[in-house]
C-alpha cells in the first residue's frame, strides 16, 4: 500500500511539473545530463504536445529574468499593458523604457498577479521566468525546474 502512495505521489509531481513546463509551450527543456554530454547545445527537446508526457526529475528551463527584459521585448509585450488602469496614458508609441519599468517592478515588488494574463501569456513565449500557480520563481528554482539566464 504504501508503494501505491509513493507511486500517486510520484505521478502527481510529475503531473504538476509538467503542467508547469506547459505554459513554456515552444521553450527548450534542458538536463544536467544532457549539459555534460552535448557541450555544444545541452538541449533535450523543445516543449510540444508528445514530449510534455516524459518531463524527468533532472529536467528545468533555462529562462530570463524580467530585470532583464529587452528592448524588442518590451515592445513586443507593450500592446498588453495599453488597458492598465492607470497606465493606459503612459504607455504610448516610444514608451519602452516605461513598459520595461513597469515589468521590472512588478517583478521586484513580487506582485504580477496584477498583470494582465495576455503580458504574462507573452512574458512566458519570450522565455521569462513568471510566477505561477502560486509557485513564486525562487520557488521554480528552489524545485530545480528554472535556472536563470
Amino acid at each position: 500500500m504504501n508503494n501505491d502512495i509513493n507511486e500517486n505521489t510520484e505521478l502527481s509531481k510529475t503531473d504538476v511539473k509538467s503542467t508547469f513546463f506547459a505554459q513554456y509551450f515552444g521553450q527548450k527543456i534542458l538536463n544536467p545530463y544532457s549539459l555534460l554530454t552535448y557541450t555544444n547545445t545541452g538541449v533535450l527537446q523543445t516543449i510540444n504536445s508528445v514530449q510534455l508526457s516524459g518531463i524527468r526529475d533532472n529536467d528545468f528551463l533555462q529562462l530570463k529574468p524580467l530585470s532583464k527584459i529587452s528592448d524588442e521585448d518590451a515592445k513586443k509585450i507593450q500592446s498588453t499593458l495599453l488597458n492598465i488602469i492607470g497606465l493606459d496614458g503612459l504607455i504610448r508609441e516610444n514608451s519602452i523604457e516605461l513598459v520595461k519599468e513597469v515589468i521590472s517592478n512588478y517583478s521586484k515588488m513580487d506582485c504580477l498577479f496584477m498583470l494582465p494574463s495576455s503580458c504574462v501569456d507573452k512574458l512566458r513565449e519570450l522565455g521569462y521566468a513568471v510566477d505561477w500557480n502560486g509557485l513564486k520563481v525562487s520557488q521554480q528554482i528552489i524545485l530545480g525546474w528554472t535556472k536563470l539566464l
